[in-house]
Parts: structure tokens; C-alpha cells; sequence
């Protein structure tokens, strides 16, 4: 069991994710001679050289601060926060630390995987932790913290203000998580399958759509098209965009509307041999998912739903911009 100053170097450690300058040791230093302990540089270096190899026991490790000012922000007990988180991490080991830093962010704590660590920081509600519990999760089973943050997005702490209003992106977010639907395209009434993923990217700066359908030619023959789309803000209209990808090389450029309901409408291609002029595709949040129809308009002023497809969503959790 640690002492009180092994929890507090080890928290000093887990708040510089592993490294430090000389300022920060000296700090250091200073608190701890402030407290009584009367060591020499050498010694304090000797000290945290010792419990390191706690900080970096096992591919993935959780610190929780267990600070006053951190336990003051809490709205339970870290021990108890500790014991909830430890039931959707399985035997990811968790440890209560000393203060880590930045106190006016708390609750803080340090999620290691691998040999990145991140901050995460304000998990002051239920939801927050369960958030950050989920995220905890899939990042040491994937053994990295390149995935989708989904609720936790702003639980991870950033030391530098970028100036982003991802509430901009609050009209997009039911396209969060994994999405899958069947439909009839055409005159002919072809059956299609599509699958749609999104997930946050670039710390919420876009959201990524990963998308692949699948359509059936004929009785025997089955083709499958792909393509990725970022969606992210127009940095002159600071409107909705979306700039897509295809697997025919092509690159497509389209802004994004936000009309009454919710929906989402933009132009989009013209299937091939409809004598069609333009195309209209509308996305419309609904229970459990979300609807997309395209809509073709013709030379003569008709306009005709080319395909509806709904789809039902599963997530990572309850996603909340």
C-alpha cells in the first residue's frame, strides 16, 4: 500500500504523462519541503525513479486523482467512482493518485494505453463518468486512443483553448455511431444494403462518416461501392460542409442545409441513366436512427423519390453534443 508521498509522486508522474522539465521538478520539490519532507534533488529523483515502474505496470493503467480539490468537484466519492469505472473495464488496473493537476478541471484523472497517456477531465455527472468509463474501455481493448471518443469527447482535457464551438455540429450528431439499413432503389425497385459508421475526428473538429453499400444485380451478381465523408464547417460561411470520397476516385464538395424537423439536406450526384437534372438527398434524425431519401428533380419540373432507406442505429453510448 502507498504512503502519502508515493501517491503524490505517483500523481506527479501520471499528470506529466510519464516526463517533466526541471521547472516542474522544482516545484516539486518545493511542495514537498513545504510538507516536511526534507529530501535533496538527488533523493526526489531517486524516489520518483523507484515508483515509475507503478506508472507504467500493464498496457493500459487508470490514475484517478484522488485530491481534495478533485473529490470537492465529485459528486461521489473517488472510491466509489473507481469501483464503477471498474466494472466496464474489466481487469484494466485502477489507482488513486495525489493531485495530478489542473485542479479547476477536476475531477481529473489519467488514462494510459500503451506509451500515450491522456487527460481526462469534468466528469462531474453520472453520465460523465459512465462516459468516461465506456472510453476507458474500448481504449485498452484496442490498445490505443486513436478511436471514437463518442461521449467523451469533451471529458479529454486539452491545455491549450482552440476556440471550437462543436455545438455547430449538434444538428449531425444522430449520424454518431453504427447504422445500418435496407432499401429499393429505381424503377426496377433494386434492393441495396448500406452501412454507415460516424464518429468524432481531429478532437470533434469533423465528423467522419465511413459508409459501403451493397446492391444486387440481377439474380447472380452482387456490387459493392464505397466512400468516406468528412464533415466539418466551412471556414468562410462557418456553415455545415461535407467533402466526400468515393472508390472511383472522385472527390465531392457539398454544403449542408439545416431545415425545419431536423433534417439535413444537400445536393447530391445524379444516378447514372435517370434523365434526371439534379438530386436532392435528405438525412431526418427518428427513434432508433435515422431516414435517408434522394430525391431526383427532371427537365419538366417533376420530382420523383428516387430510393428511402431506414436505418436503425446502434451506439457506443447515448451521444450528447
Amino acid at each position: 500500500m502507498m504512503g502519502a508521498m508515493e501517491k503524490q509522486l505517483l500523481g506527479f508522474i501520471a499528470g506529466h504523462q510519464g516526463s517533466w522539465g526541471k521547472s516542474a521538478l522544482d516545484r516539486l520539490h518545493w511542495q514537498l519541503r513545504r510538507a516536511g519532507h526534507d529530501l535533496t534533488r538527488e533523493e526526489l529523483e531517486a524516489r520518483l525513479e523507484a515508483i515509475r515502474p507503478e506508472f507504467e505496470a500493464c498496457n493500459a493503467h487508470l490514475f484517478l486523482c484522488a485530491g481534495k480539490p478533485c473529490q470537492n468537484f465529485s459528486s461521489c466519492p473517488v472510491e466509489e467512482t473507481a469501483h464503477r469505472i471498474g466494472d466496464d473495464v474489466g481487469n484494466m488496473p485502477i489507482t488513486l493518485t495525489d493531485c495530478q493537476g489542473p485542479c479547476n478541471h477536476g475531477p481529473v484523472a489519467t488514462l494510459r494505453v500503451g506509451i500515450r497517456s491522456v487527460c481526462l477531465s469534468g466528469f462531474r455527472r453520472d453520465t460523465d463518468v459512465a462516459a468516461m468509463a465506456a472510453y476507458c474501455s474500448r481504449a485498452s481493448k484496442a490498445g490505443t486512443h486513436l478511436i471514437d471518443p463518442a461521449n467523451a469527447l469533451g471529458l479529454i482535457h486539452q491545455e491549450e483553448d482552440h476556440g471550437f464551438d462543436g455545438g455547430k455540429f449538434a444538428p449531425v450528431a444522430f449520424l454518431l455511431g453504427h447504422h445500418i439499413g435496407t432499401g429499393f432503389c429505381g424503377a426496377e425497385q433494386m434492393r441495396f444494403i448500406k452501412e454507415v459508421r460516424g464518429s468524432w475526428e481531429a478532437g470533434g473538429r469533423f465528423l467522419g462518416l465511413r459508409m459501403s453499400a451493397t446492391y444486387g444485380l440481377g439474380e447472380d451478381f452482387k456490387d459493392t461501392h464505397s466512400a468516406y465523408v468528412m464533415v466539418g464547417l466551412n471556414p468562410e460561411t462557418g456553415g455545415l460542409e461535407s467533402r466526400g470520397y468515393t472508390d472511383g476516385g472522385e472527390e465531392i464538395i457539398y454544403p449542408m442545409m439545416v431545415q425545419p424537423g431536423g433534417i439535413i439536406a444537400f445536393p447530391d450526384r445524379v444516378p447514372h441513366s435517370t434523365g434526371a437534372t439534379c438530386a436532392e438527398k435528405r438525412l431526418s434524425p427518428t427513434d432508433g436512427g435515422y431516414r435517408e431519401v434522394l430525391e431526383l428533380k427532371y427537365p419538366d419540373g417533376r420530382r420523383a423519390v428516387y430510393y428511402e432507406i431506414s436505418y436503425t442505429s446502434s451506439l457506443h453510448e447515448l451521444v450528447e453534443v
